[in-house]
């Protein structure tokens, strides 16, 4: 619009510039179709075993700290959080001699479970990620001697005040890996689009070569 003003020397007539604005309600919208299919992203299941001489073995495999300390020492092991690994202990069952009953040790076998995601928090925390190398897990589970997760648990186990136990392992399966799903990650891939009507008034004479053909057909 136009801004007159009076001044002494004479009138001095100033245009601004006109501002249209437009006020947008909010509406509801609805998202069209996003065009993909989900489709479960895979991680890694390590699994194996370790077989072990103990004393009292009945009530070893009860005593919770004691699973801890076997599953905080495979965690530490491959330098992992031990909230990815998971152990159940059983009592390796066996004809006993006269010997090994006066001796009450027995063997027990301990079954894990590393569970490995596709990202895992980062040792320096502040909500960054980082990705897990698996095969380098599993070789350092392939390597790993008795001896050394012998030391290792017995350590864990002293850690924990777990102290009414002899432990001794005497064997370490070789581990088997896995790829399962995940159902809170997921991939993406093209779904097939149906024709719309625009489609197919696009292209009549596709549509009726269709028909033609499929008419064809029931008459053969």
């Amino acid at each position: 619009g136009t801004v007159s003003t009076t001044a002494a020397s004479g009138t001095v007539s100033t245009t601004a510039a006109s501002v249209t604005t437009s006020a947008t309600k909010d509406t509801p919208t609805t998202a069209a179709p996003s065009g993909t299919t989900t489709t479960p992203k895979p991680l890694a299941v390590i699994k194996g075993s370790i077989g072990m001489k103990v004393s009292n073995p009945a009530e070893f495999v009860k005593d919770p700290a004691v699973k801890e300390a076997i599953g905080d020492s495979i965690a530490k092991l491959v330098g992992i959080s031990k909230d990815f690994v998971s152990v159940t202990l059983r009592v390796v069952t066996r004809r006993l001699t006269m010997q090994s009953r006066r001796l009450a040790e027995g063997s027990v076998e301990a079954e894990y479970t590393i569970t490995i995601p596709e990202k895992a928090p980062a040792p320096g925390g502040g909500g960054a990620t980082v990705s897990l190398d698996v095969a380098a897990i599993q070789k350092t589970l392939e390597a790993t001697s008795a001896a050394d997760l012998s030391g290792r648990v017995a350590t864990e186990m002293t850690a924990k005040g777990v102290t009414s136990f002899t432990v001794e392992v005497t064997s370490v399966s070789a581990p088997t890996m896995e790829i399962v799903s995940d159902e809170n990650a997921t991939t993406t891939r093209p779904m097939p689009q149906a024709p719309t009507d625009a489609t197919v008034r696009r292209s009549p004479g596709i549509f009726a070569a269709s028909l033609f053909a499929l008419a064809g057909l029931g008459l053969a």
